[in-house]
């Protein structure tokens, strides 16, 4: 598999793993820039009191940071939270 292939692809399901909720950040702030990527989302790692799927924003975390060490994309791979919204529909 080509390896732009495996990044675009972490990338692109980060987005789903990490973020910040709408009051922290802007709806016009841009995530690329010409030297950062930020990457955001919510995962739904508690439910109903029990946790599941905890380690999906570690393994998403390591994932950036060995790109960035490996400077992968020629950019940096800034991680701008990891939220659990609990699997609340209204988060």
């Amino acid at each position: 598999m080509n390896p732009q292939r495996i990044v675009d692809d972490a990338l692109g399901r980060a987005v789903s793993l990490f973020g910040r909720s709408k009051d922290e950040v802007a709806p016009t702030t841009r995530g690329v820039t010409a030297d950062t990527i930020r990457v955001g989302g919510i995962v739904s790692a508690t439910i109903v009191e029990q946790e599941l799927f905890t380690a999906t924003c570690d393994g998403a975390r390591a994932r950036f940071e060995r790109a960035n060490r490996t400077d992968e994309l020629s950019r940096s791979i800034e991680i701008v939270g990891c939220h659990d919204d609990g699997a609340d529909p209204a988060i």
